[in-house]
């Protein structure tokens, strides 16, 4: 992954597609100039997260959720992250899945994308993210 930091946003790295990029040319923006991230380490910038959206504030959380017999073996066998473990199997067929992640929009999109598959147990701030998306997705 290429990464970027603005000068005026220090604190704030971005991860971007480089590789997509077709055309550039020179903009001023706000004065500001690009610094290079001599020491950055994508690798190690990206291990605790899926996708790209992360500021130095943001610190790994435990992720609980639990997947329906039908979602759980799609989940045991493609992994959302490689911190992902299996924490409980019941004898109706339903996993229990922990992550140690960044909470972020993409791992959001990622947990939507099972729909009524898959129940999010905690953090607490997730699951109240995770109920609002559906709530509005039943009245838009």
């Amino acid at each position: 992954a290429d990464c970027l930091r603005a000068a005026h946003r220090p604190a704030c790295t971005v991860g971007a597609g480089l590789k997509r990029i077709r055309v550039a040319e020179t903009l001023d923006y706000m004065g500001s100039e690009y610094i290079p991230m001599g020491n950055f380490n994508p690798e190690k910038w990206f291990s605790d997260m899926i996708g790209v959206t992360k500021d130095r504030t943001m610190k790994p959380q435990k992720v609980v959720f639990r997947a329906s017999p039908k979602e759980a073996p799609y989940i045991r066998t493609k992994p959302l992250h490689r911190s992902q473990m299996v924490i409980e199997e019941d004898m109706e067929g339903y996993t229990t899945f922990q992550l140690e992640v960044i909470v972020n929009p993409e791992l959001e999109r990622d947990l939507l994308a099972y729909g009524c598959g898959i129940t999010v147990l905690s953090p607490q701030s997730l699951v109240e993210s995770i109920r609002r998306h559906h709530k509005a997705a039943l009245n838009p």
